[in-house]
C-alpha cells in the first residue's frame, strides 16, 4: 500500500534571504519567533537577542549538536551570515587536509569537497526543522553577469555571494529565496526613492528569487508581514 497525502503539509519555514550591506537583514532575523542566531560576523552586536558567536567551523558544529541533542527555547535558527560561514568551511577543508588554499586542491578538487561540506549542513538544518525549529540563512549579495542562452546580451543580475558550486544548493533547499533592497527608482535620469526596505519574493532579470508559500511579488522587509504565508494563513 501507498500513502497518498493530499492535504496542504505545513512546516516551519527554510527562507534564504540576500540583500546587500547594510538593508536590514539582521535586524528582520531578529524579528523571526524566539530566535538563535549562528553569528559567523559580529553583525548582532548592537542587539540584545540569544547568540553565540563562531569564529570556526567547528564552532558551527558545536552549535548544531546542542540544538539536535540537548532541550532549549528556541524555535527559529539564524544563520548571518552563510557566505561568512562558507569562508570557515573553506578553513576547515584546508585545515584538514594541510593546505594553504581552497586552489591548492588542483582542478576543481576542494570545491567539490567544499560542495560535500554543504550538503552535509544542509542535512543538518533539515534534521532542525523536523524538530519544528525554523531555518533563515541570511547571506549577503553581489552582482554578477549572466548569460540568458535566450538572450543576445549578458545581464547584470543580482545573487547570493556564496561559490558557484553551493549557491545552487540553498536555492534548491529553501521555500523561499528573498532578495531585499532598498526601493529605488529613476525618473528622468535621476535616482529617487531609497527610504524603505523591501523584499523581492519572484524570480526576474535583475534577481534571484523564489517561494512555494504564495508570497506576492514586493512586501515591506518585516517578518510579521511574511509570517502569514509561512503559516499558510494566505
Amino acid at each position: 500500500m501507498i500513502n497518498i497525502i493530499r492535504d496542504k503539509v505545513i512546516k516551519p519555514p527554510r527562507v534564504v534571504l540576500y540583500a546587500p550591506e547594510g538593508v536590514g537583514k539582521t535586524t528582520f532575523g531578529v524579528g523571526t519567533p524566539n530566535p538563535l542566531f549562528i553569528c559567523t560576523e559580529r553583525g548582532t552586536d548592537n542587539f540584545e537577542v540569544p547568540r553565540v558567536n563562531c569564529t570556526t567551523w567547528n564552532d558551527v558544529k558545536d552549535v548544531f549538536a546542542f540544538l539536535l541533542k540537548e532541550d532549549h527555547e528556541f524555535n527559529t535558527i539564524v544563520v548571518d551570515t552563510v557566505d561568512w560561514l562558507e569562508s570557515m568551511m573553506v578553513a576547515n577543508i584546508c585545515e584538514e587536509n594541510n593546505k594553504k588554499s581552497i586552489e591548492d586542491f588542483g582542478f576543481g578538487k576542494g570545491y567539490v569537497k567544499l560542495e560535500e561540506l554543504t550538503k552535509q549542513f544542509i542535512s543538518a538544518l533539515d534534521m532542525l526543522i523536523e524538530k519544528n525549529i525554523g531555518v533563515f540563512l541570511l547571506a549577503h549579495a553581489k552582482i554578477e553577469k549572466f548569460n540568458d542562452p535566450e538572450l543576445s546580451e549578458p545581464l547584470d543580475r543580482w545573487q547570493m555571494k556564496c561559490h558557484k558550486r553551493t549557491t545552487p544548493l540553498y536555492k534548491e533547499w529553501a521555500d523561499a529565496v528573498l532578495f531585499a533592497n532598498h526601493d529605488r527608482q529613476v525618473i528622468e535620469g535621476k535616482a529617487v526613492g531609497g527610504y524603505q526596505r523591501k523584499i523581492w519574493a519572484t524570480h526576474t532579470a535583475a534577481r534571484d528569487a523564489k517561494n512555494r508559500y504564495g508570497i506576492p511579488d514586493m512586501l515591506d522587509l518585516d517578518y510579521k508581514v511574511l509570517e502569514p504565508y509561512f503559516k499558510g494563513e494566505k
